[in-house]
């Protein structure tokens, strides 16, 4: 009975741990995630640099371990983990917001691939190519902010880091594989604050209006992605 006990109250400090690290995870995924998509909006333009893109794969590195760690821990959690209705209402949410981040992510780097390959860096010639944004050049004396976010588990867990083509072909996996083990209805999961009035009224887009404006969108991208010879056109297609 001692035993039993003991055990239990084991398994429960544990499933809390856990929580806890999947919290400072998701934190450092959002902040990682987010160094990415601002450093990949420099690709082809005024300020890509060797530097940028050394910086751009580091983030990219520290997504995949960041990602790997999180899809373990989330889904041992909500499979098999001790959690109370408070934990678990907080893991569900935390695995709806994961699974849209890392949608999110892909679609990134698609972006990023397709760039990297329109606009190499392999000589003083490519230079010439870069579309003029009007932006500074890529600057190194504010530090690697990438470098700066932490992993709350070791960095060797998870595979080695993938090419990136290989990389966005794994991220629809690992999507497809969480949503096949746990299953989590999207329309089931509470939001914890509610979107004010004031928000929507600021917007002033209508559903209508939204609607239109993704129709026109997903056509402009259909015309765009007929003609791959196109560098202007695979230019709007990716960033439309």
């Amino acid at each position: 009975m001692l035993s039993r006990w003991r055990r239990s109250v084991g398994e429960l400090l544990a499933a809390q741990e856990a929580v806890k690290e999947c919290r400072k995870g998701w934190s450092s995924l959002t902040q990682v995630t987010a160094c990415f998509q601002q450093l990949a909006l420099c690709l082809g333009g005024s300020s890509d640099c060797g530097p940028l893109r050394e910086e751009l794969e580091e983030a990219r590195r520290k997504t995949h371990q960041l990602s790997s760690g999180l899809q373990i821990r989330l889904t041992n959690l909500l499979t098999n983990g001790k959690l109370n209705t408070r934990d678990r209402e907080d893991m569900e949410r935390l695995w709806v917001l994961f699974l849209s981040s890392m949608e999110l992510f892909q679609q990134d780097l698609n972006k990023a691939f397709h760039l990297l390959i329109i606009f190499p860096l392999n000589s003083s010639k490519d230079t010439q190519a870069l579309v003029s944004t009007g932006l500074g050049a890529y600057r190194t004396d504010g530090g690697n902010r990438t470098a700066t976010i932490q992993l709350p588990w070791g960095t060797t867990e998870g595979e080695e880091l993938p090419d990136i083509c290989i990389h966005i072909v794994k991220l629809d996996s690992m999507i497809q594989q969480m949503m096949q083990t746990v299953n989590i209805p999207i329309w089931a999961v509470e939001a914890t604050q509610e979107v004010s009035d004031q928000a929507i009224e600021a917007d002033g887009t209508t559903s209508e209006e939204i609607l239109a404006i993704e129709e026109e969108s997903s056509r402009c991208r259909r015309w765009y992605c007929c003609d791959r010879r196109c560098r202007l056109g695979q230019l709007s297609c990716m960033t439309s």
